[in-house]
């Protein structure tokens, strides 16, 4: 487990949003209690996984920190036609994944629709261990929400498989963290 100090460090570097913005999510987070409150800094609480789906949840729904509790109880609260919300899916398919998964496909990426609430999240189909160029993708959407009504710019998000990797997966060994923040 790691501290949100790290995990705001290595998603600024990797995703290139300021480090400021990131810091401000995880601060509306906690003051909501969306995320673990116990502690902060270098002695603060550890984040579990399901902390760090909901920092890149604000990342790809909250244009501003204040937003970001809102947001990410909307992205959470998105559904498939049957039922399976956006917060579950991204733990299926996102934590441990390869180890978990033994389907012949991969996440690839999240993408979110900040102007409407809705997000889809993209898969490679793979054959024989070979990557096609078949996708799939996995839309979700507040089935309360008059989609008839929309309008106007569609303002998206994306946030690749390998970031999230990073954060779920990797961030737990140490050593390969500290590489990541030289580059």
């Amino acid at each position: 487990m790691v501290s949100s100090t790290i995990v705001t460090e290595v998603l600024a570097s990797l995703t290139r949003v300021p480090k400021s913005r990131i810091v401000g999510y995880v601060a509306e987070l906690r003051k909501a209690g969306i995320i673990d409150t116990k502690g902060r800094g270098r002695g603060g609480a550890e984040m579990e996984k399901e902390d760090i789906r909901s920092i890149v949840f604000a990342v790809l729904g909250a244009e501003m920190p204040k937003d970001a509790p809102e947001a990410v109880t909307r992205l959470m609260s998105l559904e498939t036609k049957d039922g399976f919300t956006l917060g579950d899916a991204f733990m299926k398919y996102f934590h441990r994944m390869g180890v978990e998964d033994s389907e012949d496909r991969r996440p690839e990426s999240i993408t979110v629709n900040r102007s409407v609430p809705e997000a889809e999240i993209t898969f490679r189909l793979y054959q024989d261990d070979l990557p096609t160029e078949k996708h799939i993708t996995l839309f979700f959407q507040d089935q309360n929400f008059d989609y008839e009504q929309r309008g106007g710019f569609k303002i998206e998000a994306t946030i690749s498989n390998g970031v999230i990797q990073v954060l779920l997966n990797d961030l737990y060994h140490y050593e390969q963290m500290k590489e990541i923040l030289k580059k």
